[in-house]
């Protein structure tokens, strides 16, 4: 398992990522954020980290730039969640993914 120190605690990368996810969804998603807690608390996580991937693909097909930058974004992030999945970080990909 992978650690780093964060205010003189060690935490795992993986707490790191649900506490930046969380920070994301507090932010941009105030009503979403606030249902959330309607969730059991072991869930909320999971879920956190969902609207955060979500909300990053929304950014992108958002962006008002030149069509070839969004195209170039959203495949990175693709190829990110397919490296991911395929080192067994991820849920596998759905039956019919490419």
């Amino acid at each position: 398992m992978s650690y780093r120190w964060r205010r003189g605690e060690q935490v795992t990368v993986l707490a790191e990522a649900y506490a930046r996810s969380k920070s994301i969804n507090r932010v941009h998603g105030r009503s979403y954020y606030l249902a959330t807690r309607l969730l059991p608390a072991a869930k909320r996580p999971h879920v956190h980290a969902l609207y955060g991937f979500m909300r990053r693909a929304d950014d992108i097909v958002d962006n008002t730039g030149p069509p070839e930058a969004i195209v170039t974004q959203v495949a990175a992030l693709d190829r990110r969640y397919r490296a991911l999945a395929k080192a067994r970080i991820l849920p596998d990909l759905p039956p019919g993914a490419k």
